[in-house]
């Protein structure tokens, strides 16, 4: 997936949930900070302004071992013009909307942090994606989706790993929304900074780290969020850790949740209406 620039365009709205906007700040740090190396970025989000958006990223000096956190408030005037995404009016891929603030809190979400599978080949993480959301329906939660994805260099020609591609380019969103209930990160986030911003009474969240509570405890919390963080070492921070032992017996995967995304479907089939009929028969 390539950016196109338009020069020093103004950009009226930043739309957060495009996985070029993180590509463009990446690019852009990897040009101006050549003694840094930047270790892990999150999910840009809205800002204040809609022309607006906030990314934070951890970094170290290439000569140390010190990590720093650094959260950046970036505009989208005078940058370069991110191409929006192709459309396909037989495909609805827009993000579920949570409504008002009011809605929000009457909800219930189960949010995972990235864990060390973010950074495996694709099987790997859909079996461990499975494994959330699988959890997120027996607790009758929202589960929180992050749409950016990491493609191992396996994918690719160039036989590099990217990151930022667009989860529903590989997997059907429109039947995901009507199988399960989910949430993406970025309106998630702003919603629930704006319910904080607005209320004395800061929005109850429950933080667990990663697997230390099994999935059948959090079914009498009444916080709003269960927030688990998998910030430890592989394959501590993995995500099916939380479905092991006995566990196991509760949690299962949602097979029928996830399909091959239309998209991705329709370029297999034009490709193939441009080969000959008999390109799948075994030669002598």
């Amino acid at each position: 997936m390539t950016l196109k620039s338009s020069g020093r365009e103004h950009l009226e709205v930043v739309n957060c949930s495009d996985p070029r906007v993180l590509i463009t700040v990446e690019k852009f740090n990897l040009w101006l900070f050549k003694s840094v190396v930047f270790l892990h970025y999150q999910t840009p989000v809205n800002g204040s302004k809609q022309d607006e958006f906030d990314v934070s990223w951890t970094f170290g000096n290439k000569k140390e071992k010190s990590r720093i956190r650094v959260n950046s408030s970036r505009s989208g005037r005078n940058n370069p013009k991110i191409a929006p995404l192709v459309q396909d009016n037989e495909i609805n891929e827009t993000s579920p909307r949570l409504g008002s603030e009011t809605n929000f809190r009457n909800r219930k979400y189960l949010y995972y942090s990235r864990g060390g599978d973010y950074c495996k080949g694709m099987n790997q993480y859909t079996c461990e994606f499975l494994r959330g959301l699988g959890e997120a329906m027996y607790l009758n939660r929202t589960f929180v989706m992050d749409l950016s994805m990491y493609l191992a260099g396996s994918y690719n020609p160039d036989g590099k790993d990217q990151e930022g591609t667009d989860f529903r380019f590989y997997f059907d969103f429109e039947h995901l929304k009507e199988a399960a209930s989910i949430a993406e990160e970025g309106e998630l986030l702003r919603d629930w900074k704006k319910w904080n911003r607005s209320r004395k009474k800061k929005d109850p969240v429950k933080k667990v780290v990663a697997h230390k509570m099994t999935p059948m405890q959090p079914r009498k919390v009444k916080s709003t969020i269960i927030w688990r963080q998998f910030g430890g070492q592989e394959p501590e921070n993995y995500w099916h850790r939380m479905c092991e032992g006995r566990a196991a017996k509760y949690i299962q995967r949602p097979w029928h949740a996830v399909w091959k995304s239309k998209r991705l479907m329709n370029v297999v089939t034009d490709i193939s209406g441009r080969m000959d009929w008999d390109f799948g028969t075994c030669g002598s």
